[in-house]
């Protein structure tokens, strides 16, 4: 009620008085979409003069863009009923992705209509498979062992390069790589106490350090809960953690 209170606000002024970085790849202050049309716009007759000198027609056009990462319209059919359009940005999601976020959608109206007085948060619309899918991806029974990182690194040279960056320092080799990630290792079993299976929070920006982390975090035998700073706001990785 209160956004809707003040939707005459130009949409520039809530742009620069958030002073939210512009990207070109994504709308600035939302990424996803939903509106309900109070008018059937299958009846955009209804706006026209009634002298009948001015009609509208109504064409459908097959869009190659998305504006938003999500976008879904409805509008009522004219039979009570509502019809809509769902557009998702390929370069993000696939097809098939999109067809189990309008499932999902789908099986919320059903619950809301269903049971209307539990609140909507409170509804579970996530199908079996992918909470099997995420409770596999999160699993941390699988302890990674420290001797076969440890062989794998060791097959190399140590005096050979294991990276090479892009700001003029010098090449990192093997040993280096080596060396570091087992004092994260070390640091992480003696000085911080951790054992097997600890999910362990990386908050690095993309480097060789942070490689270098992620393989001492599994040396140790623990989990990594990788973050990236640039792209996950500092607020919320508490609660990702």
């Amino acid at each position: 009620m209160q956004g809707m209170a003040n939707a005459d606000v130009p949409f520039h002024r809530v742009a620069e008085t958030l002073q939210v970085v512009r990207d070109r790849s994504r709308t600035s202050v939302f990424q996803a979409m939903f509106a309900l049309q109070e008018r059937s716009w299958h009846h955009v007759d209804d706006l026209c003069p009634k002298d009948g000198k001015l009609r509208f027609r109504v064409k459908r056009f097959d869009h190659n863009t998305s504006k938003f990462e999500v976008h879904l319209q409805l509008r009522h059919d004219g039979q009570g009923g509502l019809e809509g359009d769902f557009h998702i940005a390929t370069d993000l999601f696939t097809q098939e992705t999109g067809e189990r976020i309008v499932q999902a959608y789908h099986k919320l109206m059903k619950c809301c209509v269903d049971s209307p007085e539990i609140p909507i948060v409170a509804h579970d619309i996530t199908p079996n498979d992918d909470k099997k899918l995420v409770k596999s991806c999160n699993s941390t029974d699988i302890c990674h062992k420290d001797t076969h990182i440890l062989d794998m690194i060791k097959s190399h040279d140590r005096n050979s390069i294991a990276f090479l960056t892009d700001n003029g320092d010098p090449p990192i080799t093997y040993g280096h790589f080596l060396e570091t990630a087992q004092r994260v290792a070390s640091y992480l079993r003696k000085s911080a106490g951790f054992t097997d299976k600890c999910r362990v929070g990386i908050l690095m920006k993309s480097s060789t350090n942070a490689m270098a982390a992620i393989f001492g975090t599994l040396m140790a035998g623990c989990t990594n809960v990788i973050q990236d700073p640039e792209k996950t706001p500092v607020d919320r990785c508490g609660i990702i953690f």
